[in-house]
This record gives C-alpha cells, structure tokens and sequence, in this order.
C-alpha cells in the first residue's frame, strides 16, 4: 500500500465500520463501509423457463416495427448482397449472448435465415472508450462457435480509420461512427438497459 494512502486510512479509524460483498468479475469483493451506509439491492427476478425460444418469438414478433426478414428484403439489393453489421456490448455488461439460452444465435439464425450470407455478417463490439477486447474475453461473452464461425471486431474511438464523419450537431459537433457499422446496410444494434452512474441510461441508442 502507498505510504500516503496508508496514512489518510490511519486517520480515520475505522471500528464499527460494516463489511459489504461487491460483485467482481464472477467473485465478489469483501469491503468495509461506515455503518451509515445503505446497501440497495435488485429484486430477485425468476428465470425464464425457456429463454431460447422466448428470445426467438420476441425476435420475431416485434413492437412497432416490421419483422426483422421484411426490413432485410426492403433494402432494396439481393439479400446476398447485403452486409449486417450486429454490435454487441463489450466485458463491461453482463449482457447473456452465448449458449443455447443467449441472445445471438437466435438473432443470426433470423438473419441468414432470411438468405444474407454469413461472411457478410461482422458482429462489432461496441467498446465506447474501453480498450480493446481480449481473444479469451470474446469467448466468455459470445462464445466459441460464433467466434469461430463470424468476424468479429473491436471499436476503436482512438483509431481515425476506424472512423466516418456522419453527422454535424446544431452546435457544430462533428459525429462520428463506426465505419464497418455505418456503411453496412442493415445495423443492429444489442445490448441492455441499466443506469449508468455517468450517462443517466446506458444502452439503447447509446449503443451505436
């Protein structure tokens, strides 16, 4: 411990002081926190009892909007044409996109199934600011069959070529965005909905 840290800690003593676990990766950390802090918790939600097929009849029964197919067949090419750019969100959110009961393979199973090419699907991570992910990181949230069987890239904001300039705010704020993802034609856009201590909601359009 750096000597300066150990001092602040040495001034303010720490007996009645409550010990909290807080999620780590998989495992939890053991802290100490004052006695006046609340510890706010989720309700337990229960489990789907099939969620394979309850993310397939949501992909395919969608709110307000045409089926997935009849957006792809509308874009006005030969569907094996077209390029399908899927982000999905990086090791930062517990998104459940692998396995038989994860998000993806109903998704792209939709998508080839409506005759667009598998080698014309790329799956972006959409890492913000993050860094870039790890070869073992992309197994553990997407799994090895579709790491193995699609491309799959990084976002990188720091990279200019990674870039496109798309769009100007009213006051004059350049935009930019993915490049694969702006210019394939059809963009899907996965991921969850949380608060998010700096942006207010994190997901949704915040995705793209």
């Amino acid at each position: 411990m750096k000597e300066e840290l150990a001092s602040i800690i040495a001034q303010n003593p720490m007996k009645g002081w409550k010990k909290i676990k807080v999620a780590f990766g998989e495992e939890y950390l053991d802290i100490s926190v004052p006695p006046q802090c609340e510890e706010l918790r989720m309700k337990p939600m229960p489990s789907r009892a099939s969620s394979r097929d309850q993310i397939s009849d949501a992909l395919s029964n969608p709110i307000g909007s045409p089926k997935l197919p009849e957006i792809i067949r509308a874009k006005g090419k030969p569907v094996e044409e077209l390029t399908v750019c899927v982000t999905v969100s990086d090791i930062t959110r517990p998104v459940p996109y692998k396995g038989e009961s994860g998000v993806l393979r109903p998704l792209l199973e939709i998508i080839e199934g409506a005759g667009v090419k598998r080698k014309n699907i790329v799956i972006v991570i959409g890492n913000g600011m993050h860094r870039p992910s790890t070869p073992d990181e992309r197994v553990y949230m997407y799994g090895q069959d579709i790491v193995d069987s699609y491309r799959i890239v990084d976002h990188n904001c720091e990279d200019d070529t990674n870039l496109v300039l798309a769009a100007h705010t009213t006051r004059d704020t350049k935009v930019y965005l993915n490049k694969v993802f702006y210019n394939s034609d059809v963009k899907i856009v996965t991921g969850l909905v949380e608060s998010h201590f700096m942006a207010g909601i994190s997901g949704g359009r915040k995705a793209v």
